[in-house]
């Protein structure tokens, strides 16, 4: 419930967007976007290689643009993952 507590009202371009959430039994589901391409764990098992430099300079690059837009609404994320 804290994690959607924080996703809600979060609109960045950089950030996968929460829409609603459930309780059904004793179990929460959250509705995020659909990240078509997966994860980019996912991606580098499809590909079955490393990114490349470049590529990962825009993975950072977007990760900090996603981290710059929550800190400046004085939230914190400590769960950032390639999954």
């Amino acid at each position: 419930m804290k994690e959607v507590d924080i996703m809600e009202g979060i609109q960045s371009e950089h950030v996968v967007q929460y829409h609603a959430s459930f309780i059904v039994k004793q179990n929460i589901w959250i509705v995020m976007d659909y990240c078509a391409a997966g994860s980019a764990s996912d991606i580098m098992k499809i590909r079955n290689c490393c990114f490349t430099e470049s590529e990962i300079q825009l993975f950072c690059r977007d990760i900090l643009f996603g981290l710059r837009y929550l800190h400046s609404r004085s939230k914190i994320h400590r769960d950032i993952k390639s999954g």
